[in-house]
């Protein structure tokens, strides 16, 4: 039997043998399923307000706004070599303007960003773009991103870091990001495509500065 099979079977037979009707099977289920979705300190959804107010002032569009902020932005193929390359430029500006030699949490951070963007966003499609945006703005190094995939649910991440799971290495990259935003005193914010779901494609990525010089709270 394939282990995933044993897993499941295991599970049910687990849930069958602890309860004692058909609604109690359903809600022990229910709530092992809730118990399985992250949750993250560091990591939000936004509001569809917020999400046109960055779009109108980040995205990579939105050229003339940038230019009063003097922020770099870019429009990028989805290639592994574009990707790469755009990763470092966003990694190195940040390390010019923090004042730490290296930051291997903000680069961790950075690649997990653009590679959800080209793999489970634009499904490495290379006509499909990623839009990025990034510099320092009100104090802050920010990373604003959005790709042209069908988006996703932010809250609705599966938490893989349980022991069923050791063997399976994907799906804890926003677990590991939102521990290295902790770390940096930094947060994510998702922003949904509509006001009727959590449903989102862009996000923003904000890691404060300190204050009176160029210099990060914590060089980590």
């Amino acid at each position: 039997m394939p282990s995933i099979w044993k897993l499941v079977y295991k599970q049910v037979y687990t849930l069958v043998m602890h309860c004692e009707s058909a609604q109690e099977i359903q809600e022990e289920f229910v709530s092992t399923q809730e118990k399985a979705y992250l949750d993250l300190s560091n990591i939000r959804v936004g509001c569809a307000e917020t999400r046109s107010d960055l779009y109108a002032r980040f995205h990579p569009k939105m050229r003339d706004a940038q230019n009063k902020e003097k922020l770099s932005s870019m429009i990028l193929e989805t290639t592994s070599q574009g990707i790469t390359a755009c990763s470092k430029r966003i990694v190195d500006e940040f390390v010019a303007c923090s004042g730490v030699q290296k930051s291997h949490r903000f680069e961790w951070i950075v690649n997990e960003l653009l590679m959800n963007a080209a793999r489970h966003g634009n499904k490495w499609e290379s006509e499909k773009n990623v839009y990025i945006t990034w510099g320092v703005h009100a104090g802050e190094f920010v990373v604003y991103m959005d790709d042209e995939g069908a988006g996703f649910d932010p809250t609705r991440i599966e938490d893989r870091s349980t022991p069923e799971f050791l063997e399976d290495t994907h799906g804890r990259g926003l677990l590991t990001s939102d521990r290295h935003l902790d770390k940096l005193n930094g947060h994510l914010l998702y922003l949904p495509m509509d006001q009727k779901s959590t449903h989102c494609r862009e996000a923003m990525l904000r890691i404060p500065l300190a204050s009176g010089k160029n210099g990060i709270l914590a060089s980590r």
